[in-house]
């Protein structure tokens, strides 16, 4: 997993095998950099996983944050 920021974006790059206690490791460590800094976009590309495996982060980001969450 690769996190950079760049231009008000945090990109958050997904190599790993995806599991649901992967998805809940990248989640605490976002919302962690999203509380301390305020960063006004989000961009998650997992690579060749499936993005529905976020979805549920996603509805839970967006009940958190009022900033734009992007899954590529």
């Amino acid at each position: 997993m690769d996190i950079i920021y760049k231009k008000d974006t945090l990109y958050v790059y997904l190599d790993d095998e995806i599991s649901e206690d992967m998805i809940y490791t990248v989640e605490d460590k976002i919302n962690t950099i999203m509380g301390t800094y305020k960063i006004s976009n989000l961009v998650i590309k997992p690579g060749n996983i499936d993005t529905k495996l976020f979805e549920p982060f996603r509805k839970r980001y967006n009940q958190n944050h009022k900033t734009n969450m992007i899954i590529k």
